[in-house]
Order: C-alpha cells, then structure tokens, then sequence
C-alpha cells in the first residue's frame, strides 16, 4: 500500500566531459502533463566534490541543490510534456537550496502530534493525548492548506486555535478513524476498517530542505483475530502533490487487506457527513464532517476521505459504500466497450473514468456498479453473487455472441422474479 507521492518519471542520459570534474545528463518528462518543480534525485560519478560544484541548466540557471551521502544529488526540476532538459555539474560555488519541508513531533506532552509539510501543505497525525476526546483519530491524516510555500506548522501549533484560518492557512475538513482523513492506512476486514490506537514511538529519519521523512511504530495492531506491530514510513519532497508511505505488519503470516484514503477538493455546502461522489468521476468517499473554528476564505471547508483498496483490479470495490468501480483494462477492455458488452445482455452498468485515467472521459477504462435499483427490487446477498458470476462471464467474452445470448436469458429469467415495486 502507499499514499504515493507524484513520482516523476525521468530517463537519465549521462556523459563525462574533457574535464574528469564534469558531469552532464538529461532528465526526460515521458507523461503527459508538465512536471513543475518537483524534487529530482540523480546520482554522480564517485569521488565527486560536490561541496564546491555547482548546477547548471541548459539555460544557464544556476540550481540549488542538496547532498545525500557522497554521490547523490537532490534539486527541482520543471520538465515540460514529453520534453528533456539538460544539466551540467562543474566546479563551482555549491548554493543549497531554500527550505521547503518539514518534519516534527509538536511538544509539551499535551500535543505529541507528528507534523510535517513541503511547499504546498501541511499534515498531522494525532498521538495517544486525544484518544479520550476523539478515540477513532489514530489512523488519519488532517491537513491544512498553505498560505505561503515556506514552513508554517511551528506558527500554525503556536494559535491559540489553529482550527480558525489565519495568514499560515486554512484547517479544511476533520479526520476520524471512519475516514482516514487524507491519507492514513488500515487494515479492512469483512468491508470494514480495522482501528487501533495511535503510534507507540516516532522517529524522524530525514530532515533537509527538500524532504522530510519520519517512521512510526504502533504496537498492538489487531488483525483476523492476530496481533501485529505495524510501521509506517512516510515521506514529502518539495513540489508534491502527494506523499509517499509504505506500510509493513509484522506478526503471524496471512493475507490481509489494506485501505488508504485520499482527499479531493469538492463543494460539500449543501453535504451531510456521510456517502457522497467527490468531483471526479468514480471516486466515491465518505463526506467529513466541517472542521470546527473560524474559515473567511470562500470553499475553504472542501474536503472528502475516500477508499481506495490496495488492489486495483476488476475486483476492487469500495468499502462500505453501495457503489463499486472496477477497473476493467486488465482484461483488456475499455469502460465504454464494457458496457455496451454488458448492455447487449440487459445487465446495465455506465462506463467511468478511474484514477489517473489515460483514457478520455467518452471512453474511459472503468465501469461504475450501484446495487440502489436491485435492492429496491428486493435483492439481497444472493442475488448480488449472481449478477458479480453474469458481469464476470460477460467481461471475459464481450465477442462470444452465443454466450451474451445465454446470459440476456438468464438474466430476463431473473428479473422476472423481481418486479419493479
């Protein structure tokens, strides 16, 4: 599992120089969309002086950057769609970089919280001090939105309430162990998340003005009846988006699975807490609950938690919800022509965009599944077996005429038993 921060994908093309002190390469943006000033990091030739290099861009920019160990670099980059760059390492004046992230454990003991931020955000996550108050906040992620790409959190815990908005930014939404808030991790069991209490111990493993990592340990995590002790790594680099977390759970071996929220900036003005569709299509989550104190800026309060399982796969669903995307490319299919397939046999299903979706929204590579019309028929568990076999039969033949015809019988034959009330 991972909350994964936006990766950029580069190719390095490297030379040597006349001179043995030069080092050049190219990064190169394979995605679709410009890659802006995210965090970039290259390794150079052994033996590198890098305290007196300096980095150049084939514009002639001078680019501040950082040091990891004797013969790794880390600076920002801006790479156009489908575009390279070039750099060139030469000796030189070394400028370090401004800071842009941050990680700490917030003291006195009355607020031992984990905080960290880049340039565009800031996070927490609640230790042992709240469980009386808010038992259910371990597992999430709150966050505010920066007013200034420079650190805030020391001034933001400094507030006499950092729940009213104020020149560091804005407290958008609040996080409850139902929701996961924007980004924590827990395992699911029987649809449901599995909550324990907050971390046991926090270290924080990088500290620079590019990334800000941190690990923490939680000791009695309760799994399929077992007991685990579960580390969770995270990490922010300069520029984005997302962060980065990997999850292990040491204990007895067996298969579990994992959830992880996310957040998507929607208008909740007229939402209650509970289900509701963030603004891009599929992606269904569970509304949270306004966060209490002072908000001046229009739609600061826009915020949703969402599900999204580990696997993505065409049999992932959405937890707790009575509407389930699938991801149907790993048969190789596209939404559109999945439902039409699924169409022709009288099962009705819309085509819908998935995350990160390469298709375009007339095409899309998911299907979305909602089971308000069935159960209004009457249908239960059983029934919702049968139409999963139909769906999955149809998907694994959408060109096999004879068995769609089979299916559409079978399916009239179905519904017949369930009128419409």
């Amino acid at each position: 599992m991972n909350m994964r921060k936006l990766t950029l994908i580069i190719f390095l093309t490297l030379s040597a120089l006349a001179n043995a002190s030069d080092f050049t390469f190219r990064l190169k943006n394979t995605l679709g969309f410009t890659r802006s000033a995210e965090t970039v990091e290259v390794d150079v030739p052994e033996g590198s002086d890098l305290r007196n290099s300096v980095l150049t861009s084939e514009y002639g920019d001078v680019v501040p950057f950082e040091t990891i160990g004797s013969n790794t670099i880390r600076f920002r980059a801006t790479v156009g769609r489908g575009t390279t760059i070039g750099y060139a390492l030469t000796a030189g004046s070394h400028e370090e970089p401004a800071k842009a992230t941050y990680a700490a454990v917030k003291l006195p003991s009355n607020r031992a919280d984990i905080a960290w931020e880049n340039d565009l955000c800031a996070y927490r996550m609640y230790s042992s001090v709240l469980l009386k108050s808010e038992p259910n906040t371990a597992q999430g992620v709150d966050v505010w939105f920066k007013k200034r790409a420079t650190p805030v959190i020391d001034e933001m815990y400094n507030l006499s309430n950092y729940h009213n908005e104020s020149l560091y930014g804005v407290d958008a939404y609040s996080v409850n162990g139902k929701r996961l808030g924007c980004g924590g991790t827990a395992v699911v069991e029987n649809g449901h998340l599995v909550t324990h209490d907050p971390y046991n111990t926090c270290e924080i493993t990088e500290e620079k003005a590019l990334k800000s990592a941190f690990t923490l340990k939680y000791n009695n995590v309760k799994a399929n009846g077992q007991t685990y002790t579960k580390t969770l790594n995270v990490e922010t680099t300069a520029g984005a988006l997302l962060n980065r977390a990997t999850v292990r759970l040491d204990g007895p071996s067996a298969t579990l699975r994992m959830a992880v929220a996310i957040y998507q900036h929607t208008d909740m003005t007229n939402l209650v807490e509970g289900v509701a569709f963030t603004d891009v299509p599929g992606l269904v989550g569970w509304a949270e609950a306004k966060s209490e104190g002072s908000i001046t800026s229009a739609g600061a309060r826009c915020f949703q938690g969402a599900y999204v399982p580990a696997e993505f796969n065409p049999s992932t669903e959405v937890i707790d919800n009575h509407l389930c995307l699938v991801d149907v490319t790993a048969k190789g299919l596209t939404g559109k022509a999945a439902a039409e397939a699924l169409d022709e046999t009288g099962i009705i299903v819309n085509k819908n965009t998935i995350p990160f979706d390469r298709n375009s929204p007339f095409v899309t590579s998911g299907i979305r599944i909602g089971t308000a019309t069935v159960t209004t028929r009457g249908m239960k568990e059983p029934e919702m077996k049968f139409i999963a076999d139909r769906i999955r039969l149809v998907l694994a033949n959408v060109d096999d005429a004879a068995v769609k015809a089979k299916v559409r019988a079978e399916v009239a034959d179905f519904v017949a038993r369930f009128p419409v009330p």
